[in-house]
């Protein structure tokens, strides 16, 4: 009995929450707590996202999330969901060519909501490779760029982050991820999957969002990555990509997010695509969003 207890309380639960501080920061978090029912919401997120030391979570591989997956709001209707063994987006019948195109963002690029052939990534007539995470700001972007694309050599770089880069926190995402590469960072990431820890964490949620509502008020919390610091990981990202065309997508950005967006367009000669039509939710776009931005981004490919 000691031991099956001491099992439950130390041993790794493999499902565990994911906090919606680091997805979506204090003003995220206060809003979705207001607008849907937070526990289901927690308890669906684990199934689409595991926890990763240097990213802070990535997306599961090998989901194949049919009926009942993870709905957007409260009484949502299900969507299929797959990723392949490294975790990424796919849809095995998208059209497909000769042209690689590789996109990295967020989970409107990712396809938060909607099918996997409704994904506007794999609409384009092109060998698309949809690199993007939910709730990802393009500062965990640029860390997710480094480690995968050299590899993929892409002729094409969607880029759409913005989203999540100005939500309220108190500690930014770029400090968050340099912590988690010290070792303290290495033990608290070895324990935060431990039951006991779980537990604890989903008990204080109350207290957590009591005193988020606080910070707000008083208004002590900065972005995830302020604009400025934003603009230099999307130009970080693409410079890892040389010669590739870049095409930049604002969905859902604050307006000074899209500020930077239009002057690197200036200065880069990179297209622009604005999305600011139907959505799911306020922001995740409908899969006639979806089908209009396949369309404008497929006609500036080469």
């Amino acid at each position: 009995m000691v031991l099956e207890l001491g099992l439950r309380v130390l041993a790794p639960r493999p499902g565990s929450r994911l906090d919606l501080y680091p997805l979506h920061g204090a003003d995220g978090a206060v809003a979705l707590a207001e607008s849907i029912d937070l526990d289901d919401f927690l308890d669906r997120t684990w199934t689409v996202f595991q926890r990763d030391r240097l990213l802070l979570w990535r997306v599961r591989p090998m989901l194949a999330l049919e009926a009942g997956g993870p709905g957007v709001v409260a009484g949502a209707g299900p969507w299929r969901l797959h990723t392949d063994a490294s975790g990424r987006r796919v849809d095995p019948d998208g059209p497909g060519g000769p042209l690689r195109v590789v996109a990295l963002g967020d989970s409107s690029v990712f396809g938060w909501g909607v099918d996997d052939d409704e994904v506007f990534v794999g609409r384009l007539p092109a060998d698309t490779v949809n690199l993007a995470v939910p709730g990802y700001s393009a500062v965990q972007g640029r860390v997710l760029a480094e480690q995968e694309l050299a590899a993929l050599h892409p002729e094409v770089l969607v880029l759409g982050f913005g989203a999540n880069d100005g939500h309220l926190t108190g500690i930014r995402d770029e400090d968050a991820l340099a912590a988690r590469r010290g070792s303290w960072g290495r033990v608290r990431y070895a324990v935060s999957d431990l039951q006991v820890i779980i537990r604890l964490r989903d008990l204080l949620q109350p207290v957590r969002l009591w005193m988020a509502r606080g910070a707000l008020r008083r208004g002590v919390l900065g972005p995830r990555v302020d604009p400025l610091s934003y603009a230099a990981a999307l130009r970080q990202i693409a410079a890892l990509a040389p010669g590739a065309r870049v095409v930049l997508v604002g969905i859902c950005e604050r307006g000074e997010y899209r500020d930077q967006l239009r002057r690197i367009q200036r200065e880069s000669g990179a297209s622009l695509v604005t999305y600011d039509g139907e959505t799911l939710d306020g922001c995740h776009p409908d899969p006639a969003g979806h089908a209009a931005l396949a369309r404008r981004i497929g006609a500036l490919l080469p």
